[in-house]
């Protein structure tokens, strides 16, 4: 067993490693995450990555937004958080795992859209997360690092500015605490939608999160989101998740640009930015 691993169960559980069962989860990218039981317990464990900081995670803002949304019964219970190197232990919940599909049912998609009603109207963070400094901030990293970046990079980012300049009209309008990443790889469904994996969580514009959710929706469905989110249908909301859709796929794709090189895990990480870059031009 990982001494790290064994010494977060032995010092924040007061259990016997040896004694524990230990089920690795191959789901994640950049951390390790494991489930651990004593036959009775149940609990999550995350040992975080290192590169944390060069991805623009703050471990102070996760965690306050883990305690926001635990209150109202949409997180998980954190039972130990190490703002320092980021290992965590969360109860571990009963649920089942959503993948693409299943937030395009409709009744998942009313789920969702009344769990970050309730997300958004929390208490705003101290930490702000701006997406558009990050991918700037991604690129100042990924040339000094001499990572592959498209040829067209300054088209791509004029286009972004023009998307800063006009969403900074409704920043106080559509302002709220945000995730950030909801993928439906961080959806739980329990009877209803839990949210985790709050490494990006920050006060920010509400539509990065709305354009993470709509990311594979069709046209038809992102307008049936949006109403479900709203209770209304406006030409405006549709616009803006356009735009911040964009915003999302250059935030990813930089992500992915850092992640090249990386790590033991084998992905195609080239591959991924080069598809999402595409994504961009096309849209």
């Amino acid at each position: 067993m990982d001494e790290t691993l064994a010494c977060l169960i032995r010092e924040n559980l007061g259990w016997n490693p040896e004694d524990t069962e230990v089920v690795y989860q191959g789901d994640g990218l950049t951390n390790r995450n494991y489930i651990v039981s004593n036959g009775t317990e149940k609990y999550a464990v995350r040992l975080a990555s290192p590169n944390a900081a060069s991805l623009g995670i703050d471990r102070h803002a996760e965690l306050a937004a883990m305690r926001e949304v635990d209150a109202i019964g949409v997180g998980a219970q954190v039972i130990f958080f190490s703002t320092e190197s980021g290992n965590m232990i969360t109860r571990f919940i009963e649920g089942e795992k959503w993948v693409d599909k299943d937030v395009a049912v409709p009744d998942n998609m009313r789920k969702i859209a009344e769990a970050f009603r309730k997300i958004h109207a929390l208490p705003q963070i101290e930490k702000r997360f701006d997406p558009y400094r990050d991918i700037e901030n991604r690129i100042l990293s990924a040339r000094e690092r001499n990572l592959p970046l498209p040829e067209d990079l300054g088209d791509l980012m004029a286009r972004m500015e023009r998307i800063r300049t006009g969403r900074a009209q409704n920043a106080e309008v559509h302002t709220g605490l945000c995730h950030n990443d909801p993928f439906p790889n961080n959806f739980l469904h329990d009877g209803t939608v839990r949210v985790l994996d709050w490494e990006y969580a920050g006060t920010g514009d509400i539509f990065f999160d709305l354009a993470c959710l709509c990311y594979y929706f069709s046209d038809e469905e992102c307008e049936l989101f949006l109403g479900m989110y709203f209770q209304i249908t406006s030409p405006e909301h549709a616009a803006s998740l356009k735009e911040m859709k964009y915003i999302v796929r250059f935030w990813n794709a930089m992500w992915a640009v850092l992640q090249i090189g990386s790590g033991d895990s084998g992905f195609d990480y080239a591959n991924l930015a080069g598809l999402i870059f595409e994504g961009m031009r096309a849209g």
